[in-house]
């Protein structure tokens, strides 16, 4: 008795690409006596595995998963769990990156970021207060001091300085 353990030559990649539409799979062999119990998730979700081939001799066995893609696994990872003799563990991950030809419709394009958007934005609200700042500020100095001053008075107020302008 003993294990879970890796061995043989199955094993998870580093990364899995995630293209949407496309299937995903993986397999890892484990020897164990008795026959490891292993379980696959994405995440934080459970997928359905199978034991694809056995070496009852050795202890060996094989497991595997095969799952759809989707853009939201896309940053998560693949895992499995394997328990055995006395509760033993063995595990392993790999991450699920997307695929680089998705994206900006170019075939190689991931468009922009979120953060450059942004940057975006701002850069052009800023252009937008300086160019209504200069723009205030030439009309306060070609003759909207005047207008600004006959404005705050009250219409009889302002009808005094047109009789004492006209009897000048």
């Amino acid at each position: 008795p003993g294990g879970p353990s890796k061995c043989g030559d199955k094993d998870l990649p580093k990364n899995f690409t995630c293209s949407k539409g496309d299937e995903i799979s993986g397999s890892v062999t484990l020897c164990g006596k008795p026959r490891p119990n292993l379980s696959w998730m994405i995440g934080d979700q459970s997928i359905n595995g199978t034991i694809d081939s056995t070496k009852a001799d050795q202890h060996q066995y094989t497991y595997s998963f095969k799952h759809n893609a989707t853009s939201e696994m896309c940053g998560k990872s693949v895992s499995y769990q394997a328990t055995g003799f006395q509760n033993n563990e063995v595990s392993g991950s790999a991450l699920i990156i997307k695929d680089k030809s998705e994206g900006g419709g170019d075939g190689g394009s991931e468009g922009l970021s979120g953060g450059a958007i942004a940057g975006i934005i701002i850069g052009v609200l800023v252009l937008v207060v300086l160019v209504a700042l200069v723009v205030l500020y030439r009309l306060g100095k070609i003759g909207g001091g005047s207008v600004a001053a006959t404005s705050e008075k009250s219409p009889n107020e302002q009808t005094a300085m047109k009789n004492e302008n006209q009897k000048v």
